[in-house]
């Protein structure tokens, strides 16, 4: 097994172990209890944001990784940073989960969101970096660029409006990586028609 596919099963492992923990934390309601059945499918809710940015940021570490072609220490420190970031979802979730209307879970959701979110850039800037003399370099960095860019301005204008209206937050965090999978089907159908 070589540096690349080492670093891939570690990632592909811990984001596999998030999601185990995220639907772990959902507690089973009792039966007749109306508040508690709410609760419950509140929580489901919850987990099924989570587990589409977390599955939707795995998409985007698969794809990644097909773009590597070299592993560097930094490229190794800059995955760590951004799977501990996501690690960290699943104690965002559950605390949105146990406190629904309040504003702190979502903002520090909202923070760690953003958070890996950067640091998944990191790492695509440090792709791009140590792939620079591939052709179509100028585009990925283009491409990457905007991005980032426009990436950490929604994150933040999200985040912000959690301190006002927390459950629009949770619903526009669940939409926010809805463009990228539709982008990225989109691509992949159009490789596939070429080939």
């Amino acid at each position: 097994m070589d540096e690349k596919q080492r670093l891939e099963a570690l990632s592909d492992g811990v984001i596999a172990i998030i999601i185990t923990i995220m639907v772990l934390n959902i507690g089973l309601p009792k039966i007749n209890d109306i508040g508690e059945m709410e609760y419950f499918f509140g929580s489901i809710f919850i987990f099924f944001v989570s587990f589409i940015i977390v599955g939707s940021f795995w998409d985007q570490h698969r794809r990644l990784f097909k773009m590597i072609q070299n592993i560097n220490n930094k490229l190794v420190w800059i995955n760590l940073l951004f799977l501990f970031f996501l690690a960290l979802i699943p104690l965002f979730t559950k605390w949105i989960t146990e406190e629904p209307n309040a504003t702190a879970p979502v903002v520090g959701y909202g923070t760690v969101y953003l958070f890996v979110s950067i640091t998944y850039d990191f790492m695509l800037f440090s792709v791009v970096d140590i792939n620079k003399h591939t052709k179509g370099n100028n585009y990925q960095r283009i491409y990457f660029v905007y991005n980032t860019i426009v990436t950490t301005i929604i994150m933040l204008l999200v985040t912000f409006l959690a301190f006002f209206r927390p459950l629009y937050s949770v619903i526009l965090f669940i939409i926010f990586p809805l463009p990228s999978v539709m982008i990225n089907l989109w691509l992949d159908g159009k490789r596939s028609a070429k080939e």
